[in-house]
C-alpha cells in the first residue's frame, strides 16, 4: 500500500501513526514543501516528493490531505483529476469559489473514487440530541 500524505503537522502525523497500527504500509508518499526531509520522514523511510506531479508519478493508493483548510483545494482539484480516493480533514473548502471549482471539476472528472471527509465529531451523543430539539422546538 502506498498512501500519499499531504501536510504531515500534528494531523497528518497522526494519520500516518493510524495507517501503521493496523496495516502493513509498504511505502509512506510525503508531499511536502520543496520535498522536505527530515528526521521524521527518515523514520518512516519515506519517498518525499515536493510537487503533486511527482506525488502523482509515484501511483499512490489513495491520499490523505491534512494541511490548512485554505489549502485543500490545491491538492484536491488534481487528485481528482488523476482519480485518487481522498480522504480529507474537514472543511473540505473555506470558500464559495472553492465551492464553485470542486463541483466543476467533480462534474468534468466523473470522479468515482472512494473519498471520505473527517469529521469525527458526527459520531458525539451530544450531537445526536441537536435534530431532535430543533424537532421539539421548530422556533
Amino acid at each position: 500500500m502506498r498512501p500519499l500524505i499531504i501536510g504531515t503537522g500534528s494531523i497528518g502525523q497522526r494519520h500516518i501513526q493510524n495507517l501503521q497500527s493496523p496495516h502493513a504500509v509498504s511505502q509512506f508518499l510525503l508531499l511536502r514543501d520543496r520535498a522536505r526531509e527530515d528526521d521524521f520522514s527518515r523514520s518512516l523511510e519515506a519517498n518525499v516528493v515536493g510537487d503533486m506531479e511527482a506525488a502523482l508519478s509515484c501511483a499512490p493508493d489513495f491520499a490523505v490531505i491534512a494541511t490548512p483548510s485554505a489549502r485543500h483545494i490545491d491538492s484536491l482539484v488534481p487528485l481528482i483529476a488523476a482519480g485518487i480516493p481522498v480522504y480529507i480533514e474537514k472543511p473540505v473548502v473555506t470558500t464559495r469559489k472553492h465551492i464553485a471549482q470542486l463541483r466543476s471539476q467533480l462534474n468534468s472528472a466523473q470522479y468515482s473514487a472512494p473519498n471520505l471527509v473527517g469529521c469525527n465529531l458526527r459520531f458525539l451523543s451530544s450531537l445526536e440530541i441537536v435534530p431532535v430539539m430543533k424537532t421539539l422546538n421548530p422556533d
